[in-house]
């Protein structure tokens, strides 16, 4: 090998180094803040038509209400990603639903169901036995070893 190649391989291999400890500092100020990145990964989409809603909401929000926290994002395989940054640790509820028609709203039938498929954190399932939702039901403890949230929009 020559030697500007070595030079060169060493060279990335010490900015890739630096770039990860960056990375974990970052992570690790975050995680002293009190702060992290929750990541809500939502299953069960029928088709990529519309958009995917999610809501994230704390304790005492209205979960009836447009919540604190919305991001809408494009479906693909049947999945929808997000990522909340900067969040503060602490229980919260999600739900996610399939905004067929793109209004930006949850359709509702006319005995006040949704009209459009919805899921919701801690594997709640809307429905006549089970009850409206609400937010002790979608709770769940986003915290540093505990950031993701999967659930299946039906």
């Amino acid at each position: 090998m020559k030697m500007a190649q070595m030079i060169k391989t060493a060279t990335v291999a010490l900015l890739a180094m630096v770039a990860g400890a960056r990375a974990q500092n970052g992570g690790l100020e975050e995680a002293k803040a009190g702060l992290g990145t929750m990541v809500i990964m939502a299953n069960g989409f029928s088709d990529e038509i519309g958009l995917a809603v999610a809501n994230v909401y704390r304790k005492g929000d209205n979960i009836f209400r447009k919540s604190p926290v919305r991001l809408v994002g494009n479906i693909s395989g049947g999945k929808a990603e997000f990522s909340v940054k900067n969040l503060p640790y602490g229980e919260y509820g999600v739900c996610v639903f399939h905004d067929r028609d793109g209004d930006g709203k949850l359709e509702h039938t006319f005995f006040g169901m949704p009209g459009e498929p919805i899921g919701y954190s801690n594997n709640f399932e809307w429905g006549l036995w089970a009850g409206y939702p609400s937010f002790e039901r979608m709770k769940f403890i986003f915290a540093p070893d505990s950031n993701r949230v999967d659930l299946t929009v039906n």
